[in-house]
């Protein structure tokens, strides 16, 4: 009954490997999932900006399925995402960010997620985004788990006023 449990959780949660070559019954297969994250230093309000979340295997295992999850500071909107290289959903709520890439991610491979975000206040100062992808789910583990998060914060400006003639 708790392996059933551990396996339903990390079809919900984590991601899914195949074997590694080296794992035996009383290993589990490791998978070393690198995280980055890039975005503007400076956001100017209502101008859409763009993020990048790059998630890479560094191996040894091929991973099957690959989530993550974030959360982010209150006053900026997400529009829409996008997943290179791959399918899978992305999901949005006021201060929180997950997407789930189908597909297997073979070592030495990277899928891109970018989404693209607004600032609709003046009254913003900054916004935070933390990414991370899970470090085990009990089927799993990934041998450096310091590299599966990553943060961007944005200062937030208005926009510029424009000059009369």
């Amino acid at each position: 009954m708790k392996r059933m449990s551990l396996m339903l959780s990390a079809a919900l949660v984590g991601s899914a490997l195949l074997p590694a070559a080296h794992a035996t019954a009383d290993e589990p297969p490791t998978a070393d999932l690198k995280v980055t994250f890039a975005g503007p230093a400076t956001i100017t309000v209502n101008v859409p900006v763009t993020y990048r979340l790059t998630v890479r295997n560094e191996g040894p295992a091929t991973v099957q399925q690959t989530s993550f999850s974030g959360i982010h500071s209150t006053g900026i909107g997400i529009l829409n995402s996008s997943i290179t290289g791959a399918t899978g959903w992305c999901g949005f709520g006021p201060n929180d960010f997950g997407c789930a890439i189908a597909g297997a991610l073979a070592p030495g491979e990277t899928k891109i997620v970018a989404f693209k975000g607004i600032v609709r206040s003046p009254d913003i100062p900054l916004v935070s985004f933390t990414m991370r992808v899970p470090t085990t789910n009990g089927e799993i583990v990934d041998p450096v788990p310091g590299d599966n998060s990553a943060q961007v914060i944005s200062d937030v400006v208005s926009a510029a006023p424009v000059a009369s003639h």
